[in-house]
């Protein structure tokens, strides 16, 4: 053992052995502290992570630091209760109030690919679109926002698209906008419900009401619907060959339709049910 190393270590209180000392990670760290470069060179290798500097948006806004601004010089306001209400961090509002600097914050971190109205076009639009029947999905939004990057200016025309990184901060800083399943609905139906249908359905309704004097009668009005149940069990996952086509036998099938009705005043009409026919 060179005499540098049993040195440094008979000096440390309470110090092991190097074969002590390098069991583990945590003790082969304090043994290259205590070791020169030149010392054992291939015997400790201990890599250390590079620190990166993470970016970071700040969470206040110009309006925040003019208000505390207003409430520390008009109001009279303490530095730390001021801060607390406009959500801006004491220390920077004590910094600014000494140092004599004016309401301007420094954009952090890197820049959004839109400006803040060219992104509230672009969730209108989404919305619009949702709203008349025809919601986008995940890759389409992103489609959608890499053309008009493209036709803007603020990205070149190479081909790829936005990642989906960006689809989530995207959503993250609108959360008006949520990801959700989308349910099944027919042409016909969608047909159906368009706003002068639903008008004209109401119009026609209420002339009926009228016709009949119904209008002050809800004990005589009943909403009348019917569902089918299917009586066939799914058949669940079983085992067999990779090469073999693995089937369940079931009946041909069938469905049992319930019809039921409700008054106005949530009186129950009679339950019918309608069997499948045997043949």
């Amino acid at each position: 053992m060179p005499t540098e190393f049993s040195e440094a270590v008979e000096e440390r209180p309470g110090s092991r052995k190097v074969e002590g000392i390098i069991d583990c990670f945590d003790k082969a760290v304090e043994v290259k502290k205590l070791l020169k470069p030149s010392v054992f060179p291939n015997s400790i290798n201990v890599n250390f992570p590079p620190q990166v500097s993470k970016r970071y948006q700040t969470t206040y806004t110009e309006d925040n630091i003019k208000r505390a601004f207003w409430l520390v010089r008009t109001k009279k306001t303490p530095i730390r209760r001021a801060a607390w209400r406009c959500g801006v961090p004491v220390q920077t509002l004590r910094d600014r109030l000494s140092k004599g600097r004016d309401y301007y914050i420094p954009i952090q971190g890197a820049p959004t690919l839109f400006t803040k109205e060219e992104e509230r076009k672009l969730v209108e639009h989404i919305m619009k679109l949702s709203a008349c029947g025809y919601p986008l999905s995940r890759r389409e939004v992103i489609t959608l926002a890499t053309e008009s990057a493209e036709l803007l200016g603020t990205r070149a025309a190479n081909g790829n698209q936005l990642s989906k990184r960006w689809f989530e901060r995207f959503m993250r800083r609108w959360p008006q906008l949520r990801l959700a399943k989308a349910q099944k609905l027919s042409l016909k139906r969608a047909k159906a419900t368009s706003k002068e249908t639903v008008e004209g359905y109401f119009k026609e309704l209420e002339k009926i009401f009228v016709k009949y004097e119904l209008t002050d009668k809800p004990h005589l009005i009943y909403n009348v619907d019917e569902t089918g149940f299917q009586t066939e069990y799914e058949p669940t996952k079983v085992a067999g060959g990779h090469n073999q086509r693995l089937n369940s036998i079931t009946s041909e099938g069938g469905a049992i339709t319930i019809v039921l009705g409700w008054e106005c005043k949530w009186h129950r009409s009679a339950t019918i049910l309608c069997f499948y026919r045997e043949e």
